[in-house]
């Protein structure tokens, strides 16, 4: 895994942002404070992208009333420490991206609901994402030091003025642990991109958008990826918010396919990958 990342710095667009802001609403604000500010500026050292949807339960079991332990374990109204909840879940052999997913995730938009509800302080919620990061780093597993070649080389990142970040990392732990050699490009320049993919071989670009008025750039982005990738071959996985709610999403922004979950991501992506490595004749057939 790589990852290239700026650190944005914490508090960078709360100053002069209230709650009654009049053409964002209260959920948008919390998740574009939260998701495009304080946890890049928390999570310096580690990945962070493309939304993913949380998964209802756990081979039948459901995962909300853990995501809700933990937000408030994490605010300090439970007896239990966040670190038990964690050990609880690993005992049940939910680790890794599914954890992340599923259970981070969630905790982290609750955390979310419950400032916008005025249940806790910003200051509370700070500090609550701050351990919630430390969690998310520690259930990530090591690399197996196989020696066997990746399945593919991805590089991942948001789309041209997209904040929200913090489906990336768990969607980079996803394809980590599949086999993926994987880099992550979170706060810098949509050039630096370009540059990157001009220099590296990679196999596949995955682009996360969440806001519609990003979608004429985001096609835009991706003509330009396709001319400067050093793979004339690259494919393009597209994701995020508007994946559920843009009708033909990938073919509007001329990507190769879109994704709304890690497992959509994974089997398309394997996809294509297949489809990429095929002899030419055997493609036109």
């Amino acid at each position: 895994m790589s990852i290239i990342e700026d650190d944005p710095g914490l508090g960078r667009r709360l100053v002069g942002t209230g709650r009654a802001q009049t053409d964002t609403s209260k959920g948008d604000l919390i998740a574009s404070i939260l998701e495009g500010d304080v946890i890049p500026g928390l999570m310096r050292n580690y990945a962070a992208g493309m939304a993913v949807q949380p998964e209802p339960g756990f081979g039948g079991m459901s995962l909300d009333p853990h995501a809700t332990a933990l937000s408030e374990s994490l605010l300090g109204w439970r007896s239990d420490a966040p670190q038990q909840i964690m050990e609880d879940l690993h005992s049940r052999g939910i680790r890794g991206s599914r954890l992340a997913e599923a259970v981070l995730g969630e905790a982290a938009r609750r955390l979310g609901d419950m400032w916008v509800e005025d249940r806790c302080s910003f200051f509370q919620v700070s500090l609550a994402m701050s351990e919630l990061q430390s969690l998310l780093r520690a259930s990530r597993p090591e690399p197996a030091m196989t020696g066997v070649a990746p399945a593919g080389r991805i590089v991942l990142a948001l789309a041209p003025g997209e904040q929200h970040s913090f489906g990336v990392s768990v969607l980079e732990s996803a394809f980590s642990e599949a086999g993926w050699a994987t880099t992550t490009m979170i706060g810098q320049p949509f050039s630096s991109l370009s540059q990157l993919i001009g220099q590296t071989g990679f196999d596949m670009v995955a682009l996360s958008c969440s806001c519609s008025g990003l979608l004429d750039g985001l096609k835009s982005a991706i003509r330009t990826l396709r001319r400067a990738s050093l793979n004339p071959h690259v494919k393009v996985l597209v994701g995020g918010h508007l994946e559920s709610q843009v009708e033909c999403f990938a073919e509007r922004v001329g990507a190769d396919a879109s994704a709304a979950d890690i497992d959509t991501a994974l089997a398309a992506a394997n996809g294509l990958l297949t489809q990429s490595r095929k002899p030419a004749h055997d493609q036109a057939r």
